[in-house]
């Protein structure tokens, strides 16, 4: 079976049922008839459900299977989107039935979506050129194999954050007496355990024993991307010699500032090609080898009097 949210649900359960000795039936369908299978009886539990207020009315909610950051994909040919309200001119490709929709019309009511059946669906509409944004996790999608040819079309770098879905398992309101016994199997679970899934489902694990290399876009030419997508600069350029020298397999991660940092405080990324690390601006993490040093200069006008200070010249020059 493919990889998908659907299957690492039902890996994480067959772990659960695993550890419990019980025999677990695994009821798998399109993503809209989970919902409807659990409502009319055939299926006991939702394996895993974002929670919103229409759910809440129906299930009963319990645990925590996973938590994945959310997302809008933005085309590598829209220029200046940077906040959830850039986005409205345009159609956001989501999955429908999904919890992704109250998430969003609740940060922005005048959002526009293309609904899609399942992901496979929506895949195809966005290859089509039917949508160019389209809202999904971060970090799980990409390492699907359908959507590997979309890494340079929609570059994470210009992904537009929009929270987190934390999914837990559900029963109907009938069905409550079900969640004590599910609860302990899943407490059984080890922290260990649940972090090795984690990491095989969630792409965090390093399946090509490649080390993965973030780096932080916009700083030519020490390092970005070309406009297909490709790693490029300086410090691009040194580390594939590294890579050369020590026959190491090396895979570069573009992204913005703030999240190739979170990569790579997640363990989503192994290392940080060059981050200008200093007193001021302190990421708390190790610090390792001293790569290069860039230098800056103030550059004044010759009419500046150094001894009248900086704000009494500007003042007289109308610069504030």
């Amino acid at each position: 079976m493919k990889k998908s949210a659907s299957w690492l649900r039902y890996r994480f359960l067959a772990f659960m049922a695993g550890k419990t000795g019980i025999e677990v039936e695994f009821v798998t369908s399109s993503w809209p008839n989970t919902l409807k299978n659990v409502k009319n009886g055939k299926a006991d539990v939702h394996g895993a459900l974002g929670q919103n207020a229409e759910r809440e009315a129906t299930f009963t909610f319990s645990g925590n299977i996973y938590t994945s950051a959310l997302s809008i994909y933005i085309h590598r040919d829209l220029i200046g989107l940077s906040s959830i309200n850039d986005v409205v001119p345009y159609r956001i490709g989501i999955l429908k039935d999904s919890v992704f929709e109250s998430i969003l019309i609740d940060k922005n009511p005048d959002l526009n979506f293309r609904f899609y059946d399942s992901r496979e669906a929506m895949l195809s509409g966005i290859q089509r050129e039917e949508v160019k944004t389209f809202v999904t996790f971060d970090y799980y999608t990409f390492s699907d194999a359908g959507y590997a040819s979309l890494n340079q079309l929609y570059p994470a770098y210009k992904r537009i954050s929009v929270g987190a879905v934390d999914a837990s398992y559900a029963v109907t309101k009938l069905n409550e007496y079900l969640l004590p016994f599910v609860d302990a199997g899943i407490a059984q679970i080890t922290a260990k355990e649940r972090g090795s899934l984690d990491q095989k489902w969630f792409g965090t694990s390093n399946v090509n024993a490649a080390l993965r290399l973030g780096f932080t876009t916009g700083n030519e030419p020490y390092m970005s991307i070309t406009p297909n997508g490709e790693a490029t600069g300086l410090f691009v350029d040194l580390w594939r010699k590294w890579a050369e020298k020590t026959k190491t397999e090396v895979e570069f991660m573009p992204n913005s500032m703030d999240l190739s940092l979170q990569a790579l405080q997640e363990g989503k990324s192994n290392v940080h090609i060059a981050y200008p690390e200093s007193q001021i601006v302190n990421t708390g993490l190790p610090r390792a080898l001293h790569l290069y040093s860039v230098f800056s200069n103030l550059f004044v006008s010759g009419l500046y009097d150094p001894k009248k200070g900086c704000r009494s010249w500007m003042e007289k020059n109308r610069f504030v």
